[in-house]
């Protein structure tokens, strides 16, 4: 648990008193893709693995902050680790299921889990362990034919990533907590994200650091 810096309350403040205010909000990015070095094995044409991996990295890394929850407007709480979780939708269930140990795995292991976690919700077999509480969570829209996605925050995090998919641009968009964090922020999350994610495409892509 920290404790909010008096610049945060005010903020906060300043939210809850404006008409109409809101503390979630969405920023976007568009990442180019071509051809896959690595395939992936869950989803035809889908980055939801990449996004899993490099957000699970990032949030262990140099975004920490990020993988925290609003406790009060004088608390913040942060996770130890970092747990991501897939949003699954049959259109009689939506169900968001968790990867416990994403943060030791390679990407391989994500691939394997995100299959493993979609088998058994497709039997409607999952664990109490399967649907265990994350510290993020991802919905995938890329196989619809949608143009926009405004996910809102699930449970006791700060930020829910959404993909849709427009020929051969992935959009990303990233919904965040007001009280936790700011735009700023969220916008060199999605710096970092767009740039590892495109490594994974054919083409050279200079990974980035913003303590480099």
């Amino acid at each position: 648990i920290e404790q909010t810096s008096i610049r945060k309350r005010a903020e906060i403040n300043n939210l809850r008193n404006a008409p109409e205010g809101k503390f979630q909000s969405t920023i976007g990015i568009m990442v180019n893709s071509s051809k896959r070095t690595v395939q992936s094995l869950a989803f035809e044409n889908s980055i939801q693995d990449l996004v899993v991996y490099e957000t699970t990295k990032l949030l262990s890394n140099d975004f920490t902050d990020l993988n925290s929850f609003y406790i009060s407007d004088n608390e913040i709480g942060r996770y130890n680790n970092v747990i991501p979780g897939i949003s699954f939708d049959d259109l009689s269930r939506l169900t968001v299921c968790s990867i416990k140990e994403a943060y030791t795995f390679k990407l391989e292991e994500i691939r394997k889990n995100i299959i493993d976690l979609l088998e058994r919700f497709e039997k409607n077999s999952l664990t109490s362990e399967d649907i265990s509480p994350s510290t993020f969570t991802i919905s995938d829209l890329s196989q619809t034919n949608s143009s926009y996605i405004f996910p809102l925050i699930n449970g006791r995090q700060t930020i829910i990533i959404g993909i849709i998919k427009s020929q051969n641009i992935y959009h990303i968009l990233v919904t965040f907590d007001h009280r936790v964090t700011e735009g700023l922020r969220i916008s060199k999350f999605l710096d970092n994200l767009k740039i590892r994610i495109e490594s994974h495409f054919s083409g050279e892509v200079e990974l980035k650091c913003d303590f480099c």
